[in-house]
């Protein structure tokens, strides 16, 4: 890994910086919805089991879309291509904007495991979509040394 001039690791430390606080900030919402509703006293409002068993499958979707899309969006060739189009402040923005999205995915997938949670009242089912959403969530987190890594291979091109 080649070093990064001053300048270059100014951008990219105030785009790394918003992908994380972004990140931190979905992340711990997550947790303090599923911790509260986990301890919450609720009434089930009785969804029928096929709906419920749908929303699973969207929970699945969700997930499993999260991942595709942040492999799809973090290919070489479209990320150089978005350097030549909009230098390194616009690909680090692109990066910004793809941690945020596939973090979207994991509340989507959390919001769906409260639904189901609210339908038949079961904690487990819950902690489930929790623990889907996180796991998808600190797959999405974004890493320094791959952002530093991706900023002086750039500087190359």
């Amino acid at each position: 890994m080649k070093n990064i001039s001053g300048e270059k690791l100014l951008i990219l430390e105030r785009r790394y910086k918003q992908a994380t606080l972004v990140s931190v900030v979905l992340i711990g919402f997550v947790i303090v919805l599923g911790a509260s509703l986990s301890l919450a006293q609720i009434t089930p409002i009785g969804l029928a089991r096929q709906t419920v068993d749908a929303l699973w499958v969207g929970v699945i979707f969700l997930a499993g879309g999260a991942l595709l899309v942040r492999r799809v969006r973090n290919r070489w060739d479209f990320i150089k291509d978005t350097f030549t189009l909009k230098g390194l402040d616009g690909t680090m923005c692109r990066l910004r904007n793809d941690v945020v999205i596939t973090m979207l995915f994991g509340v989507g997938a959390t919001v769906l495991g409260v639904v189901i949670f609210l339908s038949d009242g079961v904690r487990f089912d819950l902690l489930r979509a929790i623990l889907a959403s996180v796991v998808v969530m600190a797959v999405s987190f974004p890493r320094k040394n791959i952002w530093k890594r991706i900023a002086s291979e750039l500087e190359a091109v």
